[in-house]
């Protein structure tokens, strides 16, 4: 699925940190899966964190089954430049900003 890390109003707005509404945030805290209703967005450090750098399209690691080699939003937002946020590319490994207007993937995740 894909969400904007904001919405376009708060966007709009320079309200770059307003995750309420129908944003990747708010999706992932939302979410019920497998029984369990403590999802959250990813940081950049763990979506880095399965990356296999010895592959290429897609980089993710072996264990995730099936996944696609698109960007996907993390919740790490630069404290400058606070209108991007941080994505991590799971084509190439890469990590680049993207306005957090965009439309991106998310793949939530939650504490053991």
């Amino acid at each position: 699925i894909q969400k904007k890390w904001v919405t376009q109003v708060n966007y709009d707005a320079g309200d770059y940190n307003n995750t309420a509404g129908d944003t990747a945030t708010t999706y992932c805290n939302e979410l019920t899966l497998g029984g369990f209703n403590d999802w959250r967005l990813p940081t950049r450090k763990e979506l880095v964190g399965i990356i296999d750098y010895g592959k290429l399209d897609p980089t993710i690691s072996d264990v995730f089954i099936a996944q696609d080699s698109v960007e996907y939003w993390s919740s790490t937002s630069p404290i400058i430049y606070n209108n991007n946020a941080r994505i991590v590319n799971f084509y190439d490994g890469g990590e680049y900003y993207y306005e957090k207007s965009n439309d991106r993937y998310i793949r939530c995740v939650r504490n053991k």
